[in-house]
């Protein structure tokens, strides 16, 4: 296996993933705003399961009240977790 491929192949599908997600969040944020259910300065909890049935493994992610994370920074975690399960 080519490492190099590998990784731009996670990259590629963990990009597409990101993007179809923030345009869903996107969404139903605005339309909340919209409709005044949200105010704009309200915090989210966020959570992602990414399931990999052949290698069955399983990734649960998210953000507590305690911890924040920015789109790229969770993004980034979950891609090198799955780079360091492949490889080992």
């Amino acid at each position: 296996m080519n490492e190099e491929n590998f990784n731009r192949e996670i990259r590629g599908f963990l990009k597409k993933v990101g993007i179809a997600s923030q345009r869903e969040i996107e969404k139903a944020v605005w339309a909340r705003l919209d409709s005044g259910e949200l105010k704009g300065d309200e915090r989210f909890q966020v959570k992602m399961t990414l399931e990999l049935r052949d290698l069955d493994l399983t990734l649960n992610r998210g953000s507590g009240s305690d911890a924040q994370y920015r789109g790229r920074d969770f993004l980034g975690m979950i891609g090198a977790q799955l780079i360091r399960c492949c490889r080992s």
